[in-house]
């Protein structure tokens, strides 16, 4: 139960923040819920596979579908944060009705703000980041994972988690890249 909690707890950090379009949203705690219990599932299968010597067909699926259902939200996650939306620079300096462009950035260098959240990752780019961390994440552990409930194998199962691990690590360093902070508005951007 305080896992649960945490859990919910660290989503809910960065769904507050109503600075960040990206963020600012359920979706993020729903996806930090599929992923930790994605990841445990599989450990814990893995785990168990080790342990007995037999592979538990009821932790596997469970590991399974939670990996799909992962696999879902992230795809909605992805869906919802790529439409066009969010804070422009006109919106921000509250002149809808009139063109707007800054004339002075406010800044000669970065900030922390602009070297966090001012990150732009081209759009082939974050689709090639996107297709990898589902192969990493998703489809291969789904694979091995059903090879090791099959052909009774223990270090696929491992296997199988080691890569759900990292290709989660790898869609936590795309949470954070894809994410823009409307102090980026205040220095040049025309949307966020």
């Amino acid at each position: 139960i305080i896992g649960l909690i945490t859990i919910f707890c660290q989503g809910m950090i960065y769904a507050v923040l109503r600075t960040m379009r990206q963020w600012n949203t359920p979706l993020v705690p729903a996806n930090f819920y599929a992923m930790g219990l994605a990841i445990g599932a599989t450990w814990l299968a893995a785990i168990q596979q080790i342990t007995t010597g037999q592979p538990d067909p009821a932790l596997i699926g469970i590991a399974a579908a939670l990996l799909v259902a992962t696999g879902v939200l992230k795809g909605i996650y992805y869906f919802w944060i790529s439409r066009p939306g969010g804070p422009t620079i006109r919106t921000a300096t509250g002149f809808n009705r009139f063109s707007v462009r800054i004339l002075d950035q406010g800044h000669t260098f970065g900030t922390f703000l602009t070297e966090e959240f001012g990150h732009r990752l081209p759009p082939a780019k974050a689709k090639s980041v996107k297709i990898l961390m589902y192969l990493i994440a998703i489809i291969l552990p789904l694979a091995l994972l059903a090879i090791a409930l099959w052909g009774q194998v223990a270090a696929l199962a491992v296997l199988a988690a080691l890569l759900v691990l990292t290709g989660f690590g790898v869609e936590r360093w795309l949470f954070f890249i894809e994410a823009q902070h409307v102090v980026n508005l205040y220095h040049g951007r025309q949307q966020c």
